[in-house]
């Protein structure tokens, strides 16, 4: 039977040419998706690394930003806050030079913002009595009172000055693009608060 069928003898002369034309193609076709595959990863690692520099940096931020917030506030707990605050901000502004391209404005700004804060706020609380009822309200001159007076003047300028630069020195960083320059501050308008 297969004698008077000439189909099946071509098929069967061409065989192994198809064979070969098939491992070829699936030789091919495995080494395209290995290839896509291999690059798939590659740009899955490279958002992960984007999504820790950007949590890295978030955190820098959040430290900074927790100490300008707490300034304005008054009395000895809000004191006792920024102490702390202050050491962690401390701590994120020697990170600046890593996660922020070395970019000589941040790390300015943080370092004239923690000296400020030590000189004019951590270092001086230490020596302030707590504020009470006879020293607030004694009509006479009271070189403790002045101290706290300035003191808590000094709070509030270390934040109106410290504070309108901020969004605008560290909102190019904290977007999850490539570039830090192509993108917007995270406020909009002139608005120049924290919150």
């Amino acid at each position: 039977m297969n004698e008077n069928l000439p189909v099946y003898d071509w098929i069967n002369d061409l065989g192994p040419f198809f064979v070969s034309i098939v491992t070829v193609v699936v030789s091919a076709v495995t080494i395209w998706v290995t290839w896509w595959l291999g690059s798939r990863q590659d740009r899955i690692e490279k958002e992960q690394l984007k999504h820790q520099l950007y949590d890295h940096r978030m955190a820098v931020y959040d430290s900074l930003r927790d100490l300008l917030l707490a300034l304005p506030k008054k009395g000895n707990d809000s004191d006792d806050a920024i102490k702390d605050l202050f050491r962690k901000a401390d701590f994120a502004r020697r990170e600046i030079v890593y996660l922020f391209n070395d970019n000589q404005k941040i790390l300015n700004f943080s370092e004239q913002l923690c000296a400020q804060v030590t000189n004019e706020v951590v270092n001086n609380k230490d020596d302030l009595v707590k504020t009470s009822a006879d020293i607030l309200y004694n009509k006479t001159y009271n070189p403790k009172l002045e101290r706290i007076k300035q003191h808590e003047a000094a709070k509030l300028k270390i934040y109106e000055n410290f504070n309108p630069q901020f969004i605008e020195l560290f909102g190019p960083f904290l977007k999850l693009t490539d570039n830090p320059e192509d993108g917007y501050p995270l406020h909009s308008g002139n608005n120049h608060m924290l919150w």
